[in-house]
């Protein structure tokens, strides 16, 4: 079986929390989502927003494991996207 070993990342404390910020946020929007369905609200959910949390989510995990990864943009940038697509 392949287990996926982390290599030396100098960021990896702030990626993990904003990481873990980008899960909070799609948690809520999928409760928001659930609770149209069950209660039909009719509140509008930022689809746009929401994939690209998704789409930072996965380069930010990538990134954790492999720090090569995207190397043409600085974590610092990433972040701070991120940053500013939560607020």
């Amino acid at each position: 079986m392949l287990n996926v070993r982390p290599t030396i990342c100098p960021d990896c404390q702030t990626i993990d929390a904003m990481i873990a910020r980008i899960d909070c946020a799609l948690t809520g929007y999928a409760t928001v989502a659930i609770n149209n369905n069950r209660y039909e609200l009719g509140i509008c959910l930022p689809v746009d927003q929401i994939e690209r949390l998704a789409r930072y989510k996965a380069i930010l995990i990538n990134r954790r494991f492999n720090p090569q990864y995207a190397w043409k943009v600085p974590t610092s940038d990433i972040i701070s996207r991120v940053s500013t697509l939560l607020n």
